[in-house]
């Protein structure tokens, strides 16, 4: 007897897993505001780490390994979790087994990943044509999440084989901060 959550079908050379309609996906817009957030968190540290290494190559160098630390050895120790997937209630999962990926998977991940951010990063400090330029990968990669409804796997996803998901585990800001201004607005429409 075959069970159906074990079974891997192939269709147009793609690997179909019906265990991924059981693992509750990410949104998009709660993905782009852990990135955002860790992205901040490395810019700081790589604006830090420029002030003892030096402006220019010190800053983007301080930038990367702070990218490298927070989205992959601090996910590796932290159950799947980064700094801003933990805020936001969310955790990278490999795409077959929806367990821990592996630390080559994510490395290839967060590599791809980093390197287009470590490009708007550079943009920062120069014209802003430049910003544009630079900033092309990132919105090629939010493309390729929101073009595809199954999964909503960006480019890196695929590349490190993972996905992200919601979890219970985290700090739950995103809603904390609409009750925070829900409470504000009902407090000022009294006034």
């Amino acid at each position: 007897m075959v069970r159906m959550h074990c079974l891997t079908f192939q269709f147009y050379g793609m690997a179909y897993n019906p265990r991924y309609h059981q693992l509750p996906i990410a949104d998009l817009k709660r993905r782009v505001g852990a990135t955002a957030i860790d992205f901040v968190s490395a810019w700081l540290i790589g604006v830090l780490g420029g002030s003892v290494l030096g402006p220019g190559f010190g800053q983007w160098l301080s930038f990367v390994v702070a990218w490298f630390v927070l989205r992959v050895l601090v996910v590796q120790n932290n159950r799947g979790q980064s700094p801003g997937h933990w805020a936001l209630d969310m955790k990278v999962v490999h795409e077959s087994s929806g367990r821990m990926p592996r630390f080559e998977g994510l490395a290839r991940r967060e590599g791809a990943l980093g390197f287009a951010c470590s490009l708007v990063f550079i943009s920062f400090f120069s014209y802003g044509v430049l910003l544009f330029v630079l900033g092309l990968p990132i919105g090629y990669d939010l493309w390729m999440a929101s073009t595809d409804r199954e999964l909503g796997q960006t480019l890196h996803d695929r590349w490190g084989r993972t996905v992200v998901i919601n979890t219970v585990r985290g700090y739950s800001l995103d809603l904390k901060l609409r009750d925070w201004f829900e409470d504000f607005r009902e407090k000022s429409r009294r006034y």
